[in-house]
């Protein structure tokens, strides 16, 4: 048994271990803390670096947050959704709570920003790309552990989920409002 922040320091230098122990001892609540904790903190790294004032950095702190912790949980959930389901296309079988679990962890690089800020403006920017790939780095590494699957077959499903939430779908779900509109517009004609 290790402790939680063993946990976290291992999930930084050790990922694969680290996994295999999530997965093991399910610490959603330690996991959750992390989550939002990691968040935050983002979160007032870029009322920093925006340097929101006055009433408008008390409702961007709060209301801001709420929102941005209620749509990254619904992304989250979409896509692990679509992992899993490409992960039964490919033929393997793992634990989508895991995979949620690890993919909620692999924010924890966020943990970062503020002492980015802190540092520099300017250095603000670079850290954040490199935080990103490092977290993108987690969940695809998330993907081949729970799912045993090769670092090209992960990196394959993961950019593809990607791809297709990001590109495929809104251009799937414009034209289906174009459709609609035209389909409508054919009726009120008639």
């Amino acid at each position: 048994m290790i402790s939680k922040t063993e946990l976290l320091f291992n999930y930084f230098t050790k990922p694969r271990e680290a996994i295999r122990y999530i997965i093991d001892q399910q610490s959603y609540i330690f996991i959750s803390f992390i989550f939002i904790f990691a968040l935050a903190n983002h979160h007032i790294a870029t009322s920093l670096k925006v340097a929101i004032s006055g009433e408008a950095l008390s409702f961007y702190l709060l209301g801001g947050f709420l929102i941005k912790l209620l749509g990254t949980l619904i992304t989250l959930f979409i896509i692990v959704s679509l992992i899993h389901f490409s992960s039964d296309l490919v033929g393997t079988t793992g634990s989508v709570s895991g995979l949620f679990m690890t993919f909620m962890l692999s924010f924890s690089p966020l943990l970062f920003t503020t002492p980015a800020i802190l540092l520099s403006k300017s250095f603000y920017s670079f850290a954040i790309v490199c935080l990103v790939i490092w977290t993108m780095v987690l969940q695809i590494v998330a993907i081949q552990e729970i799912y045993r699957l090769s670092s090209s077959w992960s990196f394959l499903i993961y950019i593809s989920t990607l791809l297709f939430l990001f590109i495929v779908l809104p251009i799937f779900l414009v034209l289906t409002f174009l459709f609609s509109v035209l389909l409508l517009a054919s009726m009120l004609m008639v």
